[in-house]
Parts: structure tokens; sequence; C-alpha cells
């Protein structure tokens, strides 16, 4: 049998769950977002808590449009903070991202199941 064939053959056990294929898509799309800023809390630690560098100007431009201080010990404070929600949301993001697919994964073997039947 074609591959291609097999491909739109189970596309057709997907479809009843297709919105949580789009949800599982967009909960991806934010596990890289989260993972992509990571290293900029650890960045701005180095680089403007201990070597006491000017701070990038995406982040001072944020951080005055929001009234936060940039002072020494409030950018560690605010950036502990930031690395802090950071690794949670990941880790929440890749516990619903793996409840998600083990769901959708156990449906579909049932579907696949009841047809052999």
């Amino acid at each position: 049998m074609n591959s291609l064939k097999i491909v739109f053959r189970l596309l057709k056990y997907m479809r009843p769950y297709w919105w949580r294929l789009m949800v599982l898509v967009v909960l991806s799309l934010l596990g890289v977002i989260f993972m992509l800023s990571k290293p900029l809390p650890i960045k701005v630690i180095i680089d403007n808590v201990l070597l006491k560098k000017d701070l990038p100007q995406f982040v001072s431009i944020f951080m005055e449009n929001f009234g936060m201080s940039q002072e020494v010990d409030q950018l560690l404070f605010y950036s502990l903070v930031f690395m802090a929600i950071v690794v949670i949301g990941g880790v929440i993001l890749n516990y619903i991202s793996f409840l998600l697919v083990s769901q959708i994964g156990l449906k579909l073997i049932y579907d696949l199941s009841l047809d052999l039947l």
C-alpha cells in the first residue's frame, strides 16, 4: 500500500481531534518562546548586575514603560522573577502538552481498535 494512502487513512481518524491538535500546536509554539527566553535573565544578571554594563535597549524601554527601577538590586530581583516565570511556565506547558499528546494517542488507538473488530 502506498504510504501516502496510509497517511490519508490515518488523517480520517484524527479528524475528530483536530481542535486538540491545534491547541497542541499553539502550546508547542508557546513552549518555543519560553525556551528561547530562558537565557535573557541570565544575560541580564551577568552583564548588567555583575559587570554593571548598560541594559539592552529593548529591556530598558520595557522597564521604563512599566515604571520599573533600573538599580542593581531591583534588576537582580526582576531577572530572578522573570527566570522563575519562564521556568515554571515552561514546565506547565510541557505538562499540558504531554497530557494532550497522551489523550489524543489513546483515543486514536481506541478508535483504530474499534475498526479492527
